[in-house]
């Protein structure tokens, strides 16, 4: 199987939570800077209200030592969507390939682990099991977030399992992960980081064969930088050859080498 393949999905992940990243970081430094400026006036709530008049920004009532917890709250909540959207844009780029199945009652996390199986748990053991439990964890944030009546006992299980083996793992540095009340900045950092390392494990345990990736090649709109119809309507060429790698490049990262095993495929005819 091509070792360097990564799905589409991955690499808009990876970018994503680049991005995210750097906005998240810049917001952070602002909180904190706020929130100490407002304890050290005296008056939080007048220091508040002066700089509502100044920048013209409606705030009726707030807790200014909350603020950074709720804040960090709402980084997760982002983290979650984007890592969801990942797994549902996987399962759809991969089901080219392969037919996955998805039940209305199982997570989109579940459903991708059970289809690269063979089942849950073996799927969970090889990706890496802290991040899924970081990232299972983080997502029962987010649900208690989005609705306050969520049992929160649901989701902290694990909790003190993750926190014994934080002490020996890549995100020993980091203090969390910690409760939902008291998450802090290095909450985000720990859920963003496992969010990339269970995509990345994800997506070498389901990497497609060549003929996999030519099929998936078939689904791919125009506008994303390859046509199979126009492809099919063309003679084969050394420019059209060029021309297909290189778009196998930008979608995939392959190597030269790989690529061209899937080019031979598509300009083969063996494809409807």
């Amino acid at each position: 199987m091509p070792s360097s393949f990564e799905f589409r999905a991955f690499r808009c992940l990876r970018a994503e939570l680049g991005e995210l990243d750097c906005y998240s970081e810049c917001i952070e430094i602002a909180i904190r800077q706020l929130v100490d400026n407002a304890l050290k006036s005296g008056s939080p709530v007048s220091h508040i209200q002066e700089l509502s008049r100044k920048f013209s920004v409606r705030v009726d009532d707030i807790d200014v030592a909350s603020l950074p917890v709720h804040v960090c709250q709402l980084y997760l909540v982002t983290v979650h969507q984007q890592f969801e959207r990942f797994l549902a844009d996987l399962s759809k780029e991969y089901g080219t390939a392969k037919i996955w199945s998805k039940t209305s009652k199982e997570s989109w996390l579940t459903s991708v682990l059970r289809n690269i199986g063979p089942d849950v748990d073996t799927a969970k053991s090889r990706v890496g099991e802290l991040p899924v439990l970081v990232v299972e964890y983080y997502r029962g944030v987010r649900n208690k977030f989005a609705h306050p009546d969520f049992d929160a006992a649901r989701f902290s299980k694990n909790l003190p399992r993750i926190r014994m083996a934080m002490p020996a793992s890549k995100y020993a540095k980091l203090s969390a992960p910690n409760t939902y009340n008291e998450v802090t900045f290095d909450d985000f950092i720990l859920f963003s980081r496992a969010v990339k390392d269970s995509a990345l494990g994800i997506s070498k345990l389901c990497q497609p064969t060549p003929a996999e990736i030519a099929q998936m090649l078939t689904e791919v709109d125009e506008d994303e930088g390859f046509s199979f119809v126009s492809l099919k309507q063309k003679k084969a060429s050394s420019r059209i050859r060029t021309a297909t790698l290189a778009s196998l490049r930008h979608l995939y990262g392959l190597s030269e080498a790989e690529g061209l095993e899937v080019v031979d495929i598509l300009l083969s005819g063996a494809l409807a």
